[in-house]
This record gives structure tokens, C-alpha cells and sequence, in this order.
């Protein structure tokens, strides 16, 4: 099984010629997917979590897993107004479709019945392409800004 060695993963291969032997891979995002990362970083969010999950039922047909990033709001204008921010791509040759779940951050009685509820979440989905990646730190800010 792989092992997290600080920043790293390990596999170990028991049977292998020389199991001491290693070779590093390095896995980078896709290039319409390090604009995003890197709008976000831009607007104040913090990558905290990345993580393969099943995908829900109504993306099952395209995927049955997908990656989902999870961002807090370090600093900058989105700063204790949400709680995370989640994204998943799925990226084709005409570029990335985005769905973004924005989790409000509970504020008085009625923000923690919304919270306990699930309601304090907002699905929204876009797509773009290399020709939006100048424009989408503030295409995302205006987005995020609307649920708010």
C-alpha cells in the first residue's frame, strides 16, 4: 500500500528487483486547471484538501470517481464570509467545465438552521477555456461574490 512520506507517496513493491529502488513521478494539473488554482490563490483561498471520491449519482454517467479541491479562505475579501469553497473539473478538448460548491459561512439563528439543513451551500457550474484564464480570478470573485 502507498505510504505519505511529507509531501510524497511511496509504493512499495515487495517483489520487486530492488525494493529500495525509487523513482519519483511528478503528477501536475492541467494547465486550465492551474488557472484556476491559481485565480483562487489570487483571491485569498487556500488549497486545504484534495481528495477522490465516488461522484454523485447525476455524474456517474460521465466518471464514477472524481478529484474535488477544497479551499479555505486564508485572506482577501472572501475571508470569514464562507466556510470552503469545493471545486471538480472536467476538463476536454474544448476546455473545463467547473462545478463549484460555495458553503456560506453560518451567521445568527437562521445561518445555523441553514447550516444543520445543508442549506447554506450553493452548486455552480461553468466552463471556460484558454481564452478566459486573464479574466478568471475576477470572473470567480463575482461568482463567489454573489452568494454571499
Amino acid at each position: 500500500p502507498p505510504v505519505e512520506v511529507g509531501d510524497e507517496w511511496l509504493i512499495y513493491v515487495k517483489t520487486a528487483l530492488d525494493p529500495q529502488d525509487r523513482d519519483h513521478l511528478a503528477i501536475e494539473p492541467h494547465p486550465l486547471v492551474a488557472a484556476f488554482l491559481e485565480a483562487a490563490r489570487q483571491l485569498g483561498f487556500r488549497l486545504r484538501h484534495v481528495q477522490c471520491e465516488q461522484a454523485p449519482r447525476y455524474w456517474q454517467r460521465r466518471l464514477p470517481f472524481v478529484q474535488e479541491f477544497e479551499f479555505k479562505p486564508a485572506s482577501g475579501p472572501f475571508k470569514g464570509r464562507f466556510d470552503e469553497l469545493e471545486a471538480i473539473f472536467f476538463v476536454s478538448e474544448h476546455g473545463v467545465e467547473a462545478i463549484l460548491e460555495i458553503d456560506r459561512k453560518a451567521r445568527g439563528f437562521a445561518g445555523l438552521l441553514s447550516e444543520a439543513l445543508d442549506m447554506d451551500e450553493t452548486l455552480v457550474r461553468f466552463t471556460y477555456g484558454p481564452s478566459d484564464v486573464a479574466s478568471l480570478a475576477q470572473w470567480l470573485a463575482n461568482a463567489i461574490s454573489r452568494y454571499s
